[in-house]
């Protein structure tokens, strides 16, 4: 439990938004990878999951955030989560397929009105 605390402080330590309070800590790849570590320990963590899809598209790692928001949506042990599925159409999206990333955006929405991350 230890070791899954010291992770989350990491991530929220690498992952900062840059606001001139922070010393160059900001590190999004090492924020993506404590997450990846943390899903490890605790795989149903959906909450990591979008965390790490975020920092890996602030680390510009499309390919990487396009295989693993794939994987997520494949998964048949996960309930339907309307914010790793926003997660997923912003990666569709960005890497350049903007017709299915506004689709599947829509899609979220029209599951889960109140998502603010849509």
């Amino acid at each position: 439990m230890e070791e899954v605390l010291h992770k989350v402080n990491m991530i929220e330590k690498c992952g900062a938004e840059d606001n001139g309070m922070h010393d160059g800590d900001i590190n999004y790849d090492k924020a993506a990878s404590y997450c990846k570590s943390i899903l490890t320990n605790c795989p149903l963590a959906t909450r990591y999951m979008c965390l790490r899809i975020m920092y890996l598209l602030k680390s510009n790692q499309l390919e990487e955030a396009n295989i693993y928001s794939k994987e997520c949506m494949e998964r048949t042990d996960l309930p339907y989560n309307s914010q790793l599925d926003s997660w997923r159409a912003r990666v569709v999206y960005y890497n350049g397929n903007e017709v299915m990333g506004k689709k599947l955006l829509m899609n979220c929405l029209q599951q889960d009105p109140d998502n603010k991350d849509a």
